[in-house]
């Protein structure tokens, strides 16, 4: 007797109640599942070893571990559920559960909360908001109402000045603009240039604060307070010390008109050097003692380059790794990449027709782009021994030809420091002196502007990927424009080892001498910049726009080149880098050259250029904006780093004339601190010490190497762990369906008796 029997006879005459399944339930046929129900009458919790995990689980392990798993697998009792809800009612049951009161204004605010951060249509917010607020709401009272009223308020601020912060953005307009015809990659180009601009500012307010405006406030003080030395100069105008003959021009700012004063400052006049724009203005030749206050201006100056510095390593490794965990978050999506291209690669920023159809070009080239990868993989895969060694030597002799580019441009670059450095006093001709003092910095921008076109042509013949073939032009143009300066470097070195054998006027304050060239490099960059942008390609866009001839629009239509431009702010803020030291003032000059660049480079944007026809997405783009960046800072440092410590400075000008190098500056003031501090920086600096550090040092990086190599195989296990686990559930869900339609053909025919 089945114990569907025996409960009817236990109930009595006409009263209905649930019946309990008896043996007969479990006997009951449906499609696909006969005889797994049998196999559950034995054993219900038989049905996990049918799970579609446990099945690739058993069918990957050795035999041993299957029966060890057999043989300690614990059973759980199943709890079944009878109910299926559509879709639509899984949502709504996730909404928030309006049957319940309300108890006061502070829980009505989170659950509007709730709506406005719900994925769910406006409709339904607006309609889920109205019911909270027709809904009668408890006040708070006392303490807790003063509590949520300010707490409110602060929210609430909060949120006008995010909205108003976000409209003072500096160039929100322009930005915008530039992000909705061209796109974010575009776009991230000018946030980058804007980053080094406030990274600038906040150098030169380092150097004001600590160096310039001590100095200049100290050198006008009363002489009761300022105790001269000996080596006083005129701050009038005088270049160099009075002592040393054969000095160059000496001229009066008083005479100086305002036009000429504009010139000085673009030209780099001879006046200029004792402004405090360069290092032979911050003379050690006064110290002051007021009101228990001693400014040590050496000690200053040395520490406030190691703050800037230091500042810029740290900005920029901060948004190295903000731009590591984009990359790695889109290199996550490389086995979808047509399906990321398709159904994700369209930018919402765009507004107008013809940016669109801009940006679906750019989306076709994309999927060009990665089929010639694919293509360049298997050709690569596909070559001959033969044709490897002809692509080998064909390589190596590209290699070659670069080298002797860069050489050739290196010669030259010397030769021109070479005749700009040749006294001349019978040039008269004002124009003929600007000339003859620009010509290295002329040099170097020359170069700069051909070579890259040069390599670029080049690359062709080595048959590389395109996205490798880009990042070798770049890395080839920024090594061009580092070995220029290292040149330029160099050349100097050459001419101050001369003139210790040889008098040399300009080498008195070599250190200014330096700070000019660097400075001539800028500006002539930075004039160039401007003239190339106005004068000649904004005539070429012109008669691309307005001329129908095919020659004259494939000559003058231009693609806004972002690596380019990307290398030309880097050279910017690696010469502000190279010469901080040596001119204090120069990365508040950058600060101005890099918003007149910021608007020289809109206008080529938006008025010269077309969009480029290659995607350049954000985080990439940013990627390569800060790898460039991190070079040219290291390339910036260690010049100066090998200067303060093994050259000795200037002996008449300058704020280390009684030392024998900069670096000896600091190691004074660790002889005036306590014996124990000092010994036991020393005793941290030691070498033991140090290749003790460099051990652990390396013994760390192993430890955390080896845990992101497991954390990211745990990684994969717990990707294969989810989908099977979405595999579970849709079994369940068949079997718990094919459950429902069993039963319901099992009562229908009953029901219908």
């Amino acid at each position: 007797m089945s114990g569907g029997e025996r409960k009817k006879r236990l109930l009595p005459q006409g009263v209905k109640g649930w019946e309990e399944a008896g043996g007969e339930f479990y006997q009951e046929s449906y499609p696909g599942a006969e005889s797994d129900l049998e196999m559950m009458q034995t054993d219900p919790h038989r049905i996990s070893t049918l799970l579609p995990s446990k099945k690739n689980r058993t069918a990957t392990m050795p035999k041993d571990q299957k029966l060890s798993t057999l043989r300690h697998r614990t059973t759980l009792k199943p709890q079944c559920q009878a109910t299926v809800a559509p879709q639509n009612d899984i949502q709504i049951a996730l909404l928030p559960d309006l049957s319940e009161n309300l108890s006061n204004e502070k829980l009505l605010w989170e659950e509007i909360m709730k709506i406005k951060a719900m994925p769910a249509s406006m409709s339904q917010k607006k309609e889920l908001k109205t019911k909270l607020l027709s809904r009668d709401t408890l006040r708070l009272q006392g303490f807790k109402q003063f509590k949520w009223k300010k707490k409110l308020s602060l929210m609430q601020l909060k949120i006008h000045l995010g909205e108003l912060n976000e409209k003072l953005t500096l160039w929100r307009g322009s930005l915008k603009k530039i992000e909705g015809y061209y796109g974010t990659g575009v776009v991230s180009f000018f946030l980058f240039l804007k980053w080094l601009i406030f990274l600038n500012i906040f150098i030169s307010l380092i150097m004001m604060i600590f160096v310039i405006l001590p100095t200049t406030y100290f050198k006008k003080l009363n002489a009761t307070a300022i105790n001269t030395s000996n080596k006083v100069r005129d701050n009038s105008a005088v270049l160099l010390d009075q002592n040393v003959t054969n000095r160059s021009e000496v001229r009066t700012a008083s005479i100086q008109t305002s036009s000429s004063k504009f010139l000085d400052l673009v030209f780099d006049s001879q006046s200029m050097v004792t402004s405090p724009l360069y290092y032979a203005y911050y003379n050690v030749d006064f110290h002051l003692d007021l009101y228990y206050f001693h400014f040590n201006l050496p000690l200053a100056y040395i520490l406030a380059t190691i703050m800037c510095l230091s500042y810029s390593f740290v900005s920029v490794l901060k948004n190295a790794a903000h731009g590591f965990k984009h990359q790695l978050l889109e290199n996550e999506g490389q086995f979808y990449a047509y399906c990321n291209i398709v159904f994700s690669g369209w930018d919402f920023c765009i507004r107008n027709e013809r940016s669109a159809k801009i940006k679906h070009k750019a989306l076709y080239n994309e999927i060009i782009g990665r089929l010639n990868v694919e293509k360049h993989r298997e050709e690569r895969r596909n070559r001959t021994k033969r044709e490897w060694c002809k692509l080998c030597m064909l390589r190596i002799f590209v290699n070659m030809a670069v080298i002797v580019f860069l050489v050739i441009a290196g010669f030259v670059i010397f030769e021109a420091f070479k005749m700009s450095s040749q006294k001349t006093p019978t040039m008269e001709n004002w124009l003929m002196k600007v000339a003859t003092e620009f010509l290295t910095a002329g040099s170097i921008i020359f170069f700069n502007l051909l070579f890259p076109y040069v390599f670029q042509w080049l690359g062709t013949f080595e048959k590389f990927s395109p996205l490798f073939a880009v990042q070798m032009t770049i890395f080839r143009t920024i090594m061009l424009r580092l070995s220029s300066l290292c040149v330029l470097l160099g050349s100097v070195y050459e001419k101050l080892l001369r003139s210790r054998t040889q008098t040399d006027d300009e080498m008195v304050s070599w250190e200014s001498y330096l700070a000019r060239e660097l400075y001539k490099v800028l500006v002539l960059s930075v004039l160039t910049q401007i003239v190339y942008t106005f004068l000649f390609n904004f005539p070429r866009s012109l008669l691309a726009k307005h001329c129908n001839y095919k020659v004259i629009q494939y000559l003058g239509r231009q693609e806004f080149n972002l690596p380019g431009h990307v290398l030309d702010v880097v050279y910017i803020q690696t010469i502000i880098w190279l010469g901080n030291f040596y001119a204090p003032l120069l990365p508040a000059v950058g600060v101005l050259t890099m918003l007149i660049v910021f608007y020289v480079k809109k206008f080529a944007c938006l008025v010269n250029c077309h969009p480029a026809s290659d995607v350049f997405y954000a985080s990439r783009s940013h990627s390569l904006y800060i790898s460039i960046l991190l070079i040219s800072f290291a390339f910036s440092v260690v010049p100066w780093v090998y200067s303060i410590t093994q050259i000795p400075p200037s002996k008449e000008y300058g704020p280390f004339v009684e030392y024998s190098t900069v670096w000896s500056v600091i190691e004074q003031m660790f002889h005036k601190v306590p014996d124990w501090l000092s010994k036991t920086a020393r005793f941290g600096i030691s070498w033991p010490i140090v290749v003790l550090l460099l051990i652990i040092l390396m013994l760390t990086n192993y430890y955390y190497y080896s845990v992101y190599i497991v954390n990211k195989q745990m990684v994969l296990i717990l990707k294969r762990q989810l989908i099977l686990e979405g595999h579970d559930k849709q079994f369940l869900l068949n079997r718990l369906s094919a459950f429902i339609k069993q039963q319901q053909q099992r009562y229908r025919p009953n029901n219908s008796s």
